[in-house]
């Protein structure tokens, strides 16, 4: 059981993303609506963006059975994991790479930490399995702003973003990805009303909102943020090339600890360099953003179906497991631009010298 078909994603689920005037206002509200996960799951953020529900498909597992672990739901941006995740009492967490798996032991966690790929990553795979394949327009580009959650409001100099990405639009299309409380609070009128096609992923609850994401990050050739999120890591996986628009965003909610959490410092040793990579030139930006995205995302450890079914349900491991090539990852080049990316960053600097 690993194909999109058997995930149950029509076609008509997938096409307003693949509509180059975006979704229309009546499409986004509706799929943005608040809504509460199909089925919840006994550590609750697993439903976060369907990541329990991606890793059951993709392992074979009824949607229904719970996960008596941990997944985590991100990239984490700095070097302290998030304390749900540390103080749950479930004793075994499956993080997407051994990067995050260090930072929880180096957050002096005793629980199992086994990396098994991000779910992104199985969702990616699981669209390119899929009977209806997006067209990628290399030149497009796809925007990404810094986010609301249920609790806290992104703020920052609209009409300053706005302003440069209308500028952009003179060069190369535009296509703005809104999280789903943004499209609550609105914002997608004004985007709309300055031109720009609008899509998203769905509410957070929704379990299909990776498959949509991968579908729209595989439709675009690159992409732009003015904060640096899980988003920017997805779209490098997939060779986008991703940039950066510099603007202070600043955050408004009445839950003191959540915004604490959201002013922290971004410290993390792969956070520091794909920042450091928006100085570089095309070539190399692509491909520092790159091998930064896969190393932290976990594309080695990326699991076959039955080895992830067995570390989902706490199965006894075959003894063949460790060897069998049935673990290795699926692998998939990412493109650039029309070309495979190259291996590494020194393969780029030795061709520019």
């Amino acid at each position: 059981m690993n194909g999109l078909e058997s995930i149950n994603m029509p076609d008509d689920e997938l096409m307003p993303l693949a509509n180059e005037a975006g979704m229309s206002a009546a499409e986004l509200e509706a799929l943005c609506s608040e809504r509460q996960p199909s089925f919840r799951e006994p550590f609750e953020p697993n439903s976060f963006y369907g990541n329990g529900f991606i890793l059951k498909s993709w392992a074979g597992i009824n949607p229904d059975h719970p996960l008596e672990v941990i997944v985590t739901h991100g990239v984490n941006l700095s070097t302290v994991p998030w304390d749900v995740e540390l103080n749950h009492p479930y004793q075994k967490i499956l993080c997407h790479s051994d990067i995050q798996s260090h930072e929880y032991t180096g957050a002096g966690s005793r629980k199992k930490v086994i990396p098994v790929g991000a779910p992104y990553l199985y969702a990616s795979r699981l669209v390119a399995g899929g009977a209806l394949q997006p067209s990628r327009n290399l030149r497009s580009v796809l925007a990404f702003p810094a986010h609301s959650t249920h609790f806290l409001t992104a703020g920052f100099e609209m009409d300053e973003w706005i302003s440069f990405l209308r500028a952009l639009l003179e060069f190369r299309p535009v296509t703005v990805c809104l999280y789903w409380r943004d499209v609550q609070l609105g914002h997608h009128k004004r985007y709309m009303e300055a031109g720009f096609p609008v899509v998203s992923c769905g509410h957070m609850y929704d379990e299909k909102f990776l498959l949509r994401l991968a579908f729209i990050l595989r439709s675009h050739g690159g992409a732009i943020v003015n904060r640096l999120g899980s988003c920017a890591f997805y779209a490098a996986s997939e060779g986008l090339d991703v940039h950066y628009f510099s603007q202070a965003i600043s955050y408004s909610g009445a839950d003191s600890k959540m915004l604490s959490e959201l002013s922290s410092r971004l410290d993390a040793m792969h956070t520091r360099r794909f920042m450091q990579s928006f100085g570089f030139p095309d070539e190399v930006r692509r491909t520092l953003q790159y091998d930064v995205a896969i190393e932290v995302l976990g594309n080695a450890a990326v699991s076959a179906p039955g080895k992830l079914r067995t570390l989902l349900l706490d199965e006894a491991m075959p003894e063949s497991s460790s060897v069998s090539r049935e673990s290795e990852p699926v692998k998939q080049p990412a493109k650039a631009h029309g070309n495979d990316l190259p291996a590494s960053v020194m393969e780029v600097l030795e061709r520019l010298a």
